[in-house]
């Protein structure tokens, strides 16, 4: 009998699953993104994941909450990027499109434009990447490793903070950039949660030993990584980033999930109950 996982394959938790590596034989692994791997928890294909906090709004009843853990952002985040062709205040009625590997960012999207912006938008799914979504529609909201590295090729400098949306320039025409952590930041004051880990409470029973274990061993290996960053970083194999960028872009993240975190989940189930998001 073993314990299924999934295992977001962007970087944000590339630290946690590397200082996984070895720990235990009664552990395996299936790779995907957060939408993805929502749906394989859900139908109990999976144990337990790194999941969108949005389904664990939509389905409380299904799942348990591992403690301590979470992805969030004090502000930026930097792997969830808007792109736009019109200042944010001025989309109603435009084409919006999100990435389909998204469902917590498409939602803060919602919540974002409609509640904070007053925007009468609809946000289209699209497979399409986003010099291609943006062809055909005004805006595009990137998520992971995408917006990441798009972030680099749109030249922006990570090095200060991300205080507010950006000029940018991409096949020779003009965007704006915005981050979308910076902007629920503003708007509450409070983290965003982007994701949670949880348990399939069917598996549970059935798997209590082994769920225990991976809890301890979460806990270690969170502990771990968030200390030996630089070394994780050397040994990735990432070319995309050089090692400083790497290591700044997992010191924004929060892995841990506090009282801050609970409060800004909080009004995340609020702003999307009152949205219809859950």
């Amino acid at each position: 009998m073993k314990l299924k996982i999934g295992r977001i394959f962007y970087l944000n938790l590339f630290p946690i699953f590397h200082a996984l590596r070895g720990k235990g034989n009664g552990y395996r692994f299936a790779d995907g993104y957060p939408s993805m791997l929502n749906g394989m928890l859900r139908r109990g294909e999976l144990d337990l994941s790194p999941s969108s906090s949005i389904e664990y709004l939509r389905h409380p009843d299904l799942y348990q909450l591992l403690p301590g853990h979470s992805i969030s952002a004090r502000s930026e985040i930097r792997s969830i990027l808007f792109v736009t062709k019109y200042p944010i205040n001025e989309l109603s009625g435009k084409k919006v499109c999100s990435t389909h590997h998204s469902e917590t960012s498409r939602a803060l999207l919602e919540i974002v434009l409609k509640k904070f912006y007053k925007q009468d938008v609809k946000i289209d799914v699209t497979e399409l990447p986003l010099e291609e979504a943006l062809k055909t529609h005004d805006a595009y909201l990137a998520i992971g490793d995408q917006a990441l590295f798009a972030g680099k090729s749109l030249h922006i400098d990570y090095a200060r903070e991300f205080e507010d949306c950006l000029p940018v320039r991409l096949d020779g025409r003009s965007y704006i950039a915005c981050d979308l952590g910076v902007l629920w930041r503003r708007a509450t004051g409070k983290p965003f949660v982007f994701a949670l880990w949880i348990a399939n409470k069917n598996s549970l029973a059935e798997k209590k030993r082994l769920f225990d274990q991976f809890t301890a061993d979460l806990e270690e290996a969170k502990t771990y990584a968030l200390s030996h960053l630089h070394e994780i970083a050397r040994q990735s194999g990432i070319t995309e980033l050089t090692e400083e960028e790497l290591v700044s872009y997992w010191n924004v993240i929060t892995y841990g999930f506090g009282e801050e975190e609970r409060e800004g989940l909080e009004l995340f189930r609020r702003y999307s109950r009152e949205l219809g998001l859950i």
